[in-house]
């Protein structure tokens, strides 16, 4: 039974680095971390931020991680969400609870965590948070003839350790009969039309290129709708942007679970760069070219549209890159995403159309852009 719930919980984390009677008497503050190992800001926690912390306080501070991944996880956090009433703006991971106060984010934890070992050493200390069921799992994890409730490493007969990594991301991709499909119906199928229109919008804005370059007619109101897209695509890819830098968690709507997506492995392109800021960066780079197809004409004119319908084109190959990984790899879909990958499908066949106009297949044309 122990075995089950250590492989289930994955990290059972305590730092026990020396036992000794006085430090049997010292002040002990205990807290419970929600984690799951696809967050990438839950690795970046455990990996980074709380070993220094673990290594200060020594066996002073004990550390459950809870993967809420698993269905004891699942239920855990599920009452600790009742138990502290996390409001649905907060509900998400990494998440920290010590004593009565509950931190969300790899950056509140970080900055907050360590004042709160502090007052709690400095009060005597904190006991385990009171999340029902935890009690429960504890003394099931308890390994026989034990004296005390509390479950170390050194008494599980385990090696003293500091925190331990979660389990890597995986690259296996979850069946949509058990990921999705049954978590979010509504997401997938709105996923699933976006994809579509994403594939669709390839084969449109090249027809709607060549008939174009046919047409004598200058696009008129249209040159406002392409700027207007562009603030709009900038908006969304700003928020989510902010989202990430500040580990504040989104606010997702009815469908889909954007938190999920943004903290997962794949919201960051080589590990490093946020998409969100390559989605900004791409914005900003559409609206200079739109900006510079209007102001120029002649050869110039026609390099900015030309460069403005291969980058608007290179955008939908990315959305539906992401819109893919949304569906068959992460297993979640955000509502943030799916919005930006469609006004980026409508910058294409904008620009099919404005590089149509400049790129005429005549010679002799009226003025236009």
């Amino acid at each position: 039974m122990r075995s089950t719930l250590h492989a289930l919980l994955l990290a059972w984390i305590v730092c026990v680095l020396m036992v000794s009677p006085s430090a049997a008497q010292e002040p002990l503050v205990h807290a419970v971390l929600f984690y799951s190992p696809n967050c990438s800001h839950c690795q970046q926690l455990i990996q980074n931020d709380l070993p220094p912390l673990i290594e200060k306080y020594g066996a002073q501070l004990e550390i459950l991680a809870i993967d809420i991944t698993h269905p004891v996880g699942q239920e855990l956090y599920a009452s600790a969400i009742e138990r502290f009433a996390i409001p649905e703006a907060r509900r998400g991971v990494p998440a920290m609870i010590i004593g009565e106060v509950v931190l969300v984010g790899g950056f509140e934890i970080p900055e907050q965590f360590p004042g709160l070992v502090d007052a709690g050493l400095a009060s005597g200390g904190l006991d385990w948070p009171d999340i029902p069921g935890l009690q429960d799992t504890l003394a099931q994890m308890q390994p026989e003839g034990s004296p005390t409730p509390e479950v170390s490493a050194a008494a599980a007969g385990e090696t003293p350790a500091v925190l331990s990594p979660p389990t890597p991301i995986p690259d296996q991709r979850p069946a949509l009969t058990t990921g999705i499909l049954r978590t979010d119906p509504a997401g997938l199928m709105l996923a699933a039309i976006v994809l579509l229109a994403l594939l669709a919008v390839l084969p449109i804005s090249w027809l709607t290129f060549r008939r174009a370059r046919c047409t004598p007619a200058a696009p008129g109101r249209m040159r406002t709708l392409f700027p207007l897209l562009a603030v709009l695509g900038s908006l969304v890819a700003l928020y989510m942007l902010s989202v990430e830098t500040s580990g504040a968690l989104a606010v997702c709507g009815p469908i889909g679970d954007c938190n999920a997506v943004q903290q997962s492995a794949y919201a960051r392109l080589f590990g490093f760069l946020p998409i969100a800021a390559l989605g900004l960066l791409l914005q900003a780079a559409l609206l200079v070219l739109f900006i510079a197809s209007s102001a120029l004409s002649g050869g110039a004119g026609r390099i900015a549209a030309g460069l403005l319908l291969a980058l608007s084109v290179a955008g939908v190959l990315f959305s539906i890159y992401l819109t893919y990984l949304e569906v068959f790899v992460i297993g979640a879909v955000c509502a943030w995403c799916l919005t930006s990958a469609l006004i980026v499908a409508a910058q294409a066949w904008l620009a099919a159309r404005i590089a149509g106009w400049k790129i005429p297949s005549t010679p002799a044309r009226p003025a236009g852009l």
